[in-house]
C-alpha cells in the first residue's frame, strides 16, 4: 500500500501537483492547505477545487475534509483546510479541535489565519483487518516558523499524542506537516509511541526550492507504531508539486 504526504500550497501549481498523483497511483493521501468547493469556482487550473480534481486522477473516492479557514472567491466562500483521500471505505472519521476554530472569511491579513488547528482521524477496515490514519497540519510558531516551534506548539502537539494514544491498539499511521523539526520537544511527544520516519531516515529537508525560508528545513512527517510494517519511505526531492516535497511511504499492516 502506498500514503503520500502534501501540503499542496492551496493548489498554487496543482497541474504538476495532479500528475504526480496520477502517475504515483497512491491508495492513501494526507493534504493539508487544500480548497474543496463544491462550486465550479473560476481559477486557474482549478486551485480552489483541488479536492475534486485529485478525486478524479487519483480515483481515491472516498474522503474526509476538514475547514480550517475559507476564503470567498467570486462571490462564494470557498473553505480550505486538511484532507484524507482513500481507496477504501472509511468505517469512522472525526475532526477534532486542537486549537482555536476555523475562520471564515479570511484575508491574508487576518492575524488570525493561522490559529486554527485540527486533527483529523479516520477508520479504514484494508482486506479485513482495521487500521487508523490520522492528518495533522501543525501550529506555526510565530517567531521560529517552521523550525523549533514554542509553547504553544508543544501544547498543541501534546493534545494530538493524547488524543492518538486512545487507538494505540490499532496499526496507527499519523501524517502531516507539523511546521516543526524533528528535534524538538514538540515532536519528542510521540517518542516510545510512534515511530518518525523523517528523524529515522535522517531527512534535512522537506521544502521545495519555491518556498519563502531559503534554508532546508524537515517540517514534515509520517509517523507510524509497531503495527505498521514500513516497506520503503521517500522524499521526493526531484518533484516540484508545491513549496513542499511529497512524502511517500509504501506500507503494510503486520
Amino acid at each position: 500500500m502506498k500514503l503520500i504526504q502534501i501540503n499542496t500550497w492551496q493548489g498554487r501549481i496543482a497541474p504538476k501537483l495532479l500528475q504526480f498523483i496520477e502517475h504515483e497511483k497512491p491508495d492513501l493521501i494526507c493534504t493539508q492547505e487544500i480548497f474543496d468547493s463544491e462550486h465550479d469556482t473560476p481559477a486557474p487550473d482549478g486551485q480552489f477545487n483541488l479536492g475534486k480534481e485529485i478525486r478524479k486522477v487519483s480515483g481515491l473516492e472516498h474522503t474526509w475534509f476538514s475547514p480550517r479557514l475559507s476564503v470567498d472567491i467570486a462571490g462564494e466562500e470557498i473553505p480550505q483546510g486538511n484532507m484524507i483521500f482513500s481507496r477504501w471505505p472509511l468505517l469512522d472519521q472525526r475532526t477534532i479541535l486542537i486549537r482555536g476554530k476555523p475562520i471564515w472569511h479570511a484575508t491574508r491579513k487576518d492575524p488570525d489565519r493561522n490559529v486554527s488547528v485540527n486533527l483529523q482521524i479516520v477508520k479504514l477496515k484494508i482486506n479485513d483487518q482495521e487500521m487508523i490514519l490520522a492528518n495533522h497540519h501543525g501550529y506555526v510558531a510565530r517567531n521560529t516558523g517552521e523550525r523549533f516551534g514554542d509553547k504553544v506548539s508543544l501544547r498543541s502537539m501534546s493534545k494530538v499524542a493524547k488524543e492518538l494514544r486512545k487507538f494505540a491498539d490499532y496499526p496507527l499511521i499519523l501524517s502531516g506537516d507539523m511546521n516543526v523539526i524533528s528535534k524538538t520537544s514538540t515532536m519528542r511527544v510521540f517518542r516510545n509511541f510512534l515511530r518518525d520516519l523523517t528523524a529515522e531516515n535522517h531527512i534535512e529537508n522537506t521544502l521545495s526550492p519555491i518556498h519563502r525560508f531559503n534554508k532546508p528545513v524537515a517540517c514534515d512527517h509520517i509517523l507510524v507504531n509497531d503495527k505498521i510494517l514500513v516497506k520503503n519511505f521517500a522524499v521526493r526531492d526531484q518533484e516540484l508539486v508545491s513549496d513542499h516535497l511529497p512524502l511517500v511511504l509504501d506500507f503494510e499492516i503486520k
